[in-house]
């Protein structure tokens, strides 16, 4: 029987690379990674990118041009919680350096709830339900004294004729019998 291929490791030097749709990636990246022997594959938006961490394990993943492309801080605070062992690299062609490791999330003090992109942690449809009117109050239940089922209530519609269905004692011992009637 012939073996299943297998798939890379991130021992094997699995790089993800995440560009913004229509880029290609930077030639002197891919040649550094190459050179070290680092395969790669490319994806154009972070929902994508999040799908290839959680099928595949990846040494690391470099989002290029990270200001170009929506999500990207949310897409590495997930990467890092989900996908511990993936480094997140950033590669921007105006910066010097341009690869850096990606920023590591500052603590915030109590209370605060900034994205890693800066933007709040609360979603935008979040805020907009927000109001200044309390939320209603919640359901009051009572409790039952009694374990006595409710009485039923009474039907308005004809019930459809049962049928009645006798079953003989041998018939109801093999139904409910553990072992398998013999054949």
């Amino acid at each position: 029987m012939e073996d299943a291929p297998k798939r890379p490791t991130a021992e094997a030097g699995q790089c993800l690379l995440l560009l913004p749709p229509g880029c290609e990636p930077p030639a002197e990246l891919l040649g550094g990674l190459r050179k070290r022997g680092v395969s790669v594959r490319q994806v154009s938006d972070a929902p994508a990118a999040m799908v290839a961490l959680a099928r595949q394990r990846y040494l690391s993943m470099v989002i290029i041009e990270p200001d170009c492309l929506p999500q990207t801080g949310e897409l590495a605070a997930a990467a890092r919680r989900y996908h511990a062992a993936t480094t997140i690299w950033r590669y921007a062609a105006e910066d010097e350096p341009r690869l850096m490791r990606w920023p590591s999330p500052s603590p915030l003090p109590a209370g605060e709830g900034l994205g890693e992109s800066g933007d709040s942690a609360i979603s935008p449809s979040a805020r907009q339900t927000s109001s200044a009117e309390p939320a209603p109050p919640a359901p009051a239940y009572e409790y039952a004294e009694t374990t006595e089922p409710p009485a039923p209530e009474p039907q308005d519609q004809p019930r459809s004729p049962e049928i009645e269905i006798s079953l003989s004692d041998e018939e109801l011992a093999m139904l409910l019998a553990d072992d398998d009637p013999p054949i």
